[in-house]
């Protein structure tokens, strides 16, 4: 039981960190205004809207046996990639041509010209669909979105695959890093390609029912953060292995390189009991315990937090004590 309830609490530390790195609100749709009870609701997640006034819908657990419920609806199963709700747009339709549903989001700030950032996103191809398509995109806009437009033309898109993506089963993480413009203030999802330069194939194992006959995502776990750190910067410190032996290759973690303002390091071991930690932000630590003495070898469990050049951090991750 102790087990199962460090590997929750890492799941929510995880969150929280992305969420204080997160430059998109409610990026996982978890906060919700109302349950959603048909389509086109996409407005009951918080922050979030239809741009173009289609019908971009929105799926959560609240709800449950309804057809836009988690994990089973009207488009067919899928669990949220985290918690309990997630959004879904159609990016093609054979019956309609030039058809696309977005969904929109403001930032928590407007993006900084000239700076790098990362976006990511999940989706799934939905059970029920007969078509899948290529062209899945996040378009960037300032406070105008071209409402009459069936197809939105963003002021920086980026896009994130080319391949056309059929999984149905599992969520697929896309990914990119750009250069911003300075204008950027809304952040839009969708295919912002016409039917002619849109790849799509038709898949064997949706529905018989031509009703079906679009490719239809579920859209998950929305992320924009800065990518303007240092190498030397402690968020990008990942190590996960200490051989404390002295031959020169993973003897140590050493927090002394970082330049923190504020430092906290704890470690746990398997069954969540704490071993070690230390508010030293000059720490090397060697896998030691809270009486100096070598741990037992195996695998440990760890968090970071404080903050660093102005900025508050949270990370966590496993270490392996190795002979």
């Amino acid at each position: 039981m102790k087990k199962i309830k460090l590997i929750i609490y890492f799941l929510i530390i995880n969150y929280t960190y992305k969420a204080q790195q997160n430059l998109v609100p409610n990026g996982s749709f978890e906060d919700t205004l109302m349950c959603p009870t048909s389509g086109g609701q996409i407005n009951f997640s918080l922050n979030w809207f239809d741009p173009n006034k289609v019908s971009s819908d929105y799926f959560n657990a609240c709800n449950y046996g309804s057809f836009f419920s988690v994990p089973q609806n009207y488009f067919g199963f899928q669990n949220s990639f985290f918690g309990k709700a997630y959004a879904g747009i159609t990016s093609y339709w054979k019956v309609t041509s030039n058809y696309r549903e977005y969904v929109a989001v403001k930032l928590k700030q407007k993006l900084k010209i000239n700076q790098k950032y990362c976006i990511s996103i999940k989706i799934s191809l939905a059970d029920s669909c007969r078509y899948a398509s290529n062209n899945i995109s996040v378009g960037f806009f300032d406070d105008t979105l071209y409402l009459d437009q069936p197809i939105l033309n963003p002021l920086n898109k980026i896009e994130l695959s080319q391949n056309i993506t059929l999984d149905k089963i599992n969520w697929q993480n896309l990914t990119s890093n750009f250069i911003s413009k300075g204008q950027e203030n809304i952040l839009v999802i969708g295919n912002f390609s016409n039917d002619a330069n849109t790849i799509y194939n038709k898949v064997n194992d949706g529905s018989k029912d031509t009703l079906f006959d679009f490719s239809y995502y579920y859209v998950d776990n929305v992320e924009l953060i800065s990518c303007e750190t240092s190498s030397q910067s402690i968020v990008n410190f990942d190590l996960n292995t200490i051989t404390p032996n002295d031959d020169g290759y993973n003897d140590f973690f050493d927090f002394s390189k970082f330049e923190l303002s504020k430092f906290n390091f704890q470690v746990f071991n398997r069954w969540g009991s704490l071993v070690f930690k230390t508010n030293d932000k000059n720490t090397i630590w060697r896998g030691q315990n809270l009486s100096n003495n070598i741990l037992p070898y195996g695998t440990y469990f760890y968090i970071i937090e404080g903050e660093e050049e102005g900025e508050k951090f949270k990370k966590h991750n496993y270490v392996q004590l190795i002979k």
